[in-house]
């Protein structure tokens, strides 16, 4: 038996930094024949926002199919929170490895795991319609019959994992029937205009009511993380004909709202430390589901001080991050394109400085809509110089290290659409123009 290569998490760091879309696609091959440790597992969840964006196809696996129902509630650990229908993604080995123990390694599912397919080839339903439910079951077997994994478990922990053991099974449980209907609403953050859409959502939670409080609870959970918006799956459970009394119904309701204010108030928090681009998504969607249960009225489930709290956490972390951003994140990967050698280097080093500026750029409508917009506007001017200096120190550095003109004008075109995000349209032309004058056209050959 071959042992596998071994990459640590500071190589796999090295590699996806600054990595095209190309070559980060590579290096995501290479990772999926790894053995994974919790730190490499950070990595990936470091870029998990570009390869949510790059839609690569992932080598079929059981492991992988069995994920694909638990990725709406999937969470990093520190925003885990116990009492929560979540799944700490630090669990996910263990729920894989569990699960998996109950189902039989021949037949169609054990062909198509070794048959070279990528995931988006495969019949994602009719496969996980025979995984799924034995993957369910397993766990439930797992949990009572006190699996090894389990008893060497003690305490809190054990808790723990038994709350995500019934959660997992429940999705995997409903996979078929709601994953068929998740997949036809809009990309999230879902805005149901229709009454199909409307509808689409109150059947689901009819169907997962029928099977009990539980079920209820995860599939309310799945459709706020799908939607991003709380008040809206409030209002669906409000108008279904469920058989449920009114006040096990508004039990329901402020249940969700409770935990949702919980897991809002995690998150933010979490984002103080995060990666730029991770930060900003993520303070984009608190602020969002926190504006959503405000509408709700001062009458409603939520509690309106949990609420103003979080919006004061989220305003702090924008502030500190948004400062940073301006300052010192954004400015640095720009002065960087003057120090590129070969185009790869340039195209690859430009890519990641423009998202850093577009994550900048989140963070300034955050502020906004946080209700820091003097602030927000301050910052923004104090900072526009400093773009503009740097532009000019740019174009001057290149010239002095005797670059042709057109790798000098592709490093400017860099820099306007870095302050184009960040400041506008009138800044960036402010800085092509200036920067044009400063590049003298080539001379004719003779």
């Amino acid at each position: 038996m071959t042992s596998q290569p071994m990459l640590s998490a500071q190589e796999l760091s090295k590699l996806v930094d600054g990595a095209s879309d190309a070559q980060l696609l590579r290096i995501l091959e290479l990772v999926e024949r790894l053995e994974r440790s919790p730190e490499i597992e950070g990595t990936i969840a470091r870029i998990r926002s570009r390869l949510v964006a790059l839609r690569p196809a992932r080598p079929f696996t059981l492991r992988r199919l069995l994920t694909v129902p638990l990725e709406p509630l999937l969470v990093p650990h520190a925003e885990w929170v116990p009492g929560q229908r979540r799944i700490s993604r630090a669990a996910l080995q263990t729920l894989q490895t569990l699960a998996l123990e109950a189902v039989p390694r021949d037949g169609t599912l054990a062909r198509e795991s070794t048959a070279g397919r990528r995931m988006e080839d495969t019949r994602l339903l009719e496969l996980g319609g025979e995984l799924w439910p034995a993957a369910a079951a397993g766990l439930r077997g797992a949990r009572l019959g006190g699996h090894d994994v389990l008893a060497r478990l003690g305490g809190a922990a054990r808790l723990h994992l038994d709350q995500q053991i019934e959660t997992a099974a429940v999705l995997l449980d409903e996979a078929p029937t709601l994953l068929a209907e998740l997949w036809q609403l809009p990309p999230r953050p879902v805005v149901v205009t229709s009454a199909e859409e409307r509808g689409r959502l109150e059947r689901v939670l009819t169907a997962a009511a029928g099977k009990g409080g539980t079920c209820l609870q995860v599939v309310m959970e799945v459709l706020v993380q799908r939607t991003d918006n709380p008040v809206l799956v409030m209002q669906s459970l409000e108008a279904c004909e469920l058989r449920l009394p009114r006040d096990q119904r508004q039990g329901f309701i402020r249940r969700l709202a409770t935990q949702c204010a919980s897991y809002l108030q995690v998150r933010s928090r979490g984002a103080r430390e995060a990666p730029l681009e991770t930060a900003a998504e993520t303070l984009a969607s608190v602020i969002a589901s926190v504006e959503s249960l405000q509408t709700v009225g001062a009458s409603g489930p939520v509690d309106r001080r949990a609420l103003l709290e979080i919006r004061r956490d989220a305003g702090e972390v924008v502030e500190k991050r948004l400062d940073e951003a301006l300052r010192r994140v954004v400015l640095e990967q720009a002065s960087a394109l003057a120090t590129a050698v070969a185009p790869g280097d340039l195209e690859s080093r430009a890519r990641a400085a423009e998202k850093a500026a577009r994550a900048t750029s989140l963070l300034v409508h955050a502020g906004r809509r946080l209700g820091l917009g003097q602030w927000v506007e301050s910052l923004l001017s104090e900072t526009r110089d400093d773009y503009h200096k740097l532009a000019r120190e740019v174009v001057q550095g290149l010239e002095a290290r005797g670059l042709p003109r057109q790798e000098r004008m592709l490093c400017l075109m860099d820099q306007v659409r870095l302050v184009e995000i960040l400041y506008g349209s009138d800044a960036a032309m402010e800085i092509l123009n200036e920067g044009l004058a400063g590049i003298e056209p080539e001379a004719a050959a003779v």
